[in-house]
């Protein structure tokens, strides 16, 4: 398979609205209006160019740190990882970034790159520096002759803003430094201004054009931009919103195919346009047929700056160079090393080493077959792997299964394991560090604490339900919150350390970016053609939800969830990669590409699945199950010897 590789991807258009959401809290301020959406992101359709690139200023003005902007950095690079790509180059303009936040342009450069060469992840990535054109030409020489200061961190140089008002052209003495010290060239050309706009760019001389779809007016252009190779950074999406293209169906991508040019797929501003480049794809198809789709692929791998350049250690190595046989991603990342987590992972590229799990059963290269059904664990499993998760819930599987009218055999299950990832590398004998009622950190862990609290006591009447006091959070508050869960039928027996534990579990994964995606690594290890079905519980069904959004895997699988969180507002379902979308006056839970069947079952007082039915956030589609575990309303076992557990994973593997 054709590497997935995006070339037109702007950072500053890459921050999480999540993010810009809490750099705002932090800051303070009412940048941000209550309607935070239409700040951040795009409507389908825009009313020009203005107000989507407001969209941008909205986010670029809350990141007013050099720490912000090394976070923003590692996590655009750790959303492209997690959307399947082998290469991405970002684009950012450090003058921008310092007219918007008063930082100085070189330290961002500086930040930026720092975060790029430090986030270890097998992913190639190339920063361009991107000139503004609105400052005119004389401050464009100043701008180029910044980024050639730091030439060492860029891939290339682009020019950017009011395409009508300042002409490329005027931008000749810029770019002809650039040229001369050899730092590649692409022009933002053919989006706000028509093909007359793109003429004028190919007189810099550049190996790439930013969108240039209104290219397609002039049949003339297109003819030469044939002939002379240079590629189209094409985002569908984001020609749509802008107004470059009149709509979806009628984007110019096919016009341009059919005339022999070059197109790259890219998304332009992920964030703002709320898309994925693996999206992209999916509205190609709808556009050409799938031999041009892989033309547009390898035009992509083609065309990158990162891919012309020699320098060594900079890059992780290009996928295509690197899949062992014939795996695909997330296989492709697999190499030697521990599976634990470790704080200097990062450093591990530093030393030809990708320290990600490659789980024991999984072959590259036209191994062993992998199993059918995938089972993913939920919190509190860090002294367990594969081996022993199997050996401790395999029959109660069988049980449910047999209860539904179906027999399987240990090989056709496999435990995607993750929990080592939790372990403490120093105490690898102690399942668990000791926590008590001061462990309980303010925010996050309070807050989910708090949730387990109150769905706990209106489903147990046992559990005395919390007073005002659970407005302040302290130790005192969360004595009582630990001694009022105690006499839930769930949480009895269980240890305030434990509880504690599985708390901070929670935060650090969707806290901790590289663990996440760590994390999403291994169990996407586990899947291949020969999954059917994916099982998850509890946490587990937020990592199998998030790896099932992502694409480079089997699709058309069935997913059963038990005693998820999916649901919880805040904590888990506002916090899922991809973040859930507009539907009216409420979110929208993404669909997972790769799943034909969703089935979610649910114990009535399962503290952890907060919210039971989660068909009004993710769709009608999902067959919603109430299940009774009895007094382990949310251990796993009891879920799997359900019947209608075993019924859902039958017609899973029924094709059903």
């Amino acid at each position: 398979m054709i590497p997935l590789v995006d070339l037109h991807r702007h950072l500053e258009g890459s921050i999480r609205p999540e993010t810009s959401i809490e750099l705002a809290t932090r800051i303070g301020t009412d940048v941000l209006p209550a309607q935070w959406r239409s700040a951040l992101v795009a409507a389908e359709r825009e009313e020009g160019l203005l107000p989507y690139l407001a969209k941008i200023e909205n986010a670029t003005a809350l990141v007013r740190t050099l720490d912000d902007w090394h976070r923003v950095t590692v996590e655009a690079v750790s959303d492209a990882f997690g959307d399947g790509l082998a290469a991405v180059e970002l684009r950012f303009s450090p003058e921008f970034i310092a007219g918007v936040t008063g930082l100085d342009a070189d330290d961002v450069i500086d930040a930026v790159s720092d975060a790029v060469s430090g986030v270890g992840l097998p992913i190639e990535v190339g920063l361009i520096g991107i000139v503004v054109r609105d400052e005119g030409p004389d401050s464009a020489v100043a701008q180029v002759g910044r980024l050639l200061r730091h030439q060492s961190a860029l891939v290339g140089a682009d020019l950017a803003g009011d395409e009508a008002g300042y002409p490329a052209a005027l931008f000749a003495p810029a770019f002809r430094l650039a040229h001369d010290e050899g730092l590649a060239v692409t022009i933002h050309a053919g989006e706000a201004a028509g093909p007359q706009s793109v003429w004028d760019a190919l007189s810099l001389a550049p190996r790439r054009i930013g969108h240039g779809v209104r290219s397609a007016e002039d049949p003339r252009l297109l003819a030469h931009l044939a002939a002379s190779g240079v590629t189209l950074e094409v985002a569908i999406t984001s020609n749509v919103q802008t107004g470059a293209a009149r709509g979806r169906a009628q984007h110019q991508l096919a016009t341009l195919v059919a005339a022999g040019v070059r197109v790259a797929l890219c998304t332009d501003n992920p964030a703002v346009s709320d898309t994925r480049l693996t999206r992209e794809y999916e509205l190609a198809r709808d556009l050409v047929d799938a031999a041009s789709v892989d033309v547009i692929r390898q035009n992509a791998l083609a065309a990158r700056f990162a891919a012309n350049i020699d320098r060594p250690g900079k890059f992780l190595k290009d996928f295509s160079r690197t899949v062992p046989g014939d795996c695909r991603p997330p296989c492709l990342i697999a190499t030697v090393g521990p599976a634990r987590y470790r704080p200097d992972r990062a450093r591990a590229a530093e030393q030809g080493v990708t320290l990600v799990h490659l789980p024991s059963n999984r072959k590259c290269g036209g191994g062993a077959a992998m199993a059918p059904i995938v089972v993913v664990h939920g919190v509190g499993q860090q002294a367990e792997g594969e081996l022993t998760l199997h050996d401790r819930y395999f029959s109660a599987l069988k049980q449910g299964m047999a209860r539904a009218g179906r027999t399987i055999n240990p090989d056709d299950v496999v435990f995607a394991s993750y929990g080592e990832f939790f372990r403490p590398q120093a105490e690898v004998l102690s399942p668990a560090p000791y926590f008590d009622a001061e462990s309980v950190a303010d925010g996050y862990e309070s807050e989910l604490l708090s949730a387990f609290w109150r769905r706990a006591a209106s489903v147990d009447p046992r559990v005395v339900p919390p007073g005002e006091e659970v407005l302040g959070r302290s130790p005192v508050w969360a004595s009582r919150a630990l001694a009022a869960l105690s006499r839930s039928r769930y949480f009895a027996g269980l240890a305030d350390r434990l509880l504690i534990g599985d708390l901070k579990q929670v935060r650090r994964y969707f806290s901790d970016t590289a663990l996440r995606t760590s994390i999403r690594q291994a169990v996407a290890g586990q899947l291949s053609d020969d999954t059917r079905v994916v099982v998850a519980h509890s946490l587990g069904t937020v990592v199998a939800y998030e790896v099932l959004c992502s694409a480079g895997g089997p699709v058309s699988l069935s997913f059963v969830s038990l005693g998820s969180p999916l649901g919880l507002p805040n904590l888990v379902f506002d916090r899922l990669q991809p973040a859930p979308r507009p539907d009216g006056a409420d979110p929208r839970g993404h669909w997972p590409a790769r799943v034909r069947a969703w089935t979610n079952l649910a114990d009535a007082g399962d503290v952890v699945a907060l919210v039971e039915d989660l068909r009004p956030l993710f769709g009608r589609d999902i067959r919603q199950i109430r299940v009774h575990n009895g007094a382990h309303a949310h251990d796993m076992a009891p879920y799997l010897t359900e019947e209608q557990t075993g019924g859902a994973i039958a017609a899973g593997l029924n094709g059903e």
